[in-house]
């Protein structure tokens, strides 16, 4: 490629893809396909540093725990919790 550039620079390398890599190993049965946690911590517009503070204090006691990456209604949460395999719900509102 560096030639394209008016460079002769020899080179060797890869890539991986990490989701084709996972997709391999649960094929092969080496991993499970499906990752459960014991509570899914869910918030509410403008509570995230609550429930980051929640999810951390919940990982204090030993557990699992799943953090939502976005704001949701409580609705969502619940329907979260079993898209996600998690046992239980924590939602800070």
């Amino acid at each position: 490629m560096m030639e394209d550039f008016g460079l002769s620079c020899p080179a060797t390398g890869f890539a991986l893809g990490v989701d084709r890599v996972a997709l391999a190993l649960e094929r092969s049965g080496l991993v499970g396909a499906v990752r459960s946690w014991d509570v899914l911590v869910a918030w509410s517009e403008g509570k995230l540093p609550e429930a980051i503070a929640k999810a951390t204090a919940l990982r204090g006691e030993g557990r699992s725990v799943k953090l939502c990456t976005e704001a949701m209604d409580l609705a969502a949460a619940a329907a979260a919790v079993k898209e996600y395999c998690c046992s239980s719900l924590v939602y800070v509102a």
